[in-house]
């Protein structure tokens, strides 16, 4: 799947007609089912693992330094920066895309390398690792409130993590395949 592939079939995270709002000023909420997934604090990832038995899996889709535009920069809480590192997946349980996350960062290096053994350069190297992973077992990770947005495909959700003292950005969108999966195997809310 290219990047083009992505933006045609998917969301993203810098569309506006999205209007991202928190939980508790949303005028329309979904259904429980996707509330549960869309308001849970912990690791999708490791959710994502536990409910397909480990089938899971992750499709890069993008993970480059790209322009910073205003949208970028306003998402992130920063006021300028040369380039953004971007990166879209594709998160699979049993083989189907369940999850299509999009995420970012500006680093104080710019398109620099990071030191080896930094919190950033293994942002930047994680390939097919899951970045929820990293995320949570960082001792100096913070986490912003969760934001919701109704899309043309369902429904997703947007955080702004601190690592390193470095914003990252994380939007993920749930598709229906995923919420096909829960109800069928009638997966109990968390």
């Amino acid at each position: 799947m290219t990047v083009i592939d992505w933006k045609e079939r998917y969301p993203d995270l810098l569309d506006t007609d999205y209007q991202w709002t928190l939980p508790e000023n949303a005028d329309d909420l979904p259904q429980e089912v996707w509330r549960d997934w869309l308001l849970a604090p912990g690791s999708l990832t490791q959710r994502l693992q536990r409910l397909s038995d480990n089938a899971f899996a992750v499709e890069v889709v993008e993970a480059a330094w790209v322009s910073a535009t205003p949208d970028y920069l306003a998402a992130l809480g920063i006021q300028q920066a040369d380039a953004v590192w971007s990166r879209r997946v594709a998160l699979l349980g049993c083989e189907t895309p369940w999850v299509v996350a999009h995420s970012y960062f500006a680093s104080a290096t710019g398109r620099k390398p990071p030191r080896v053994g930094t919190a950033i350069d293994a942002v930047l190297t994680l390939g097919r690792q899951p970045l929820g992973a990293l995320l949570f077992e960082h001792p100096q990770m913070q986490r912003g409130p969760i934001e919701i947005c109704k899309t043309r495909t369902g429904w997703g959700r947007r955080s702004r993590f601190s690592l390193d003292g470095e914003p990252i950005v994380v939007a993920e969108y749930f598709l229906e395949a995923l919420l096909h999966y829960v109800t069928d195997k009638q997966v109990v809310p968390e």
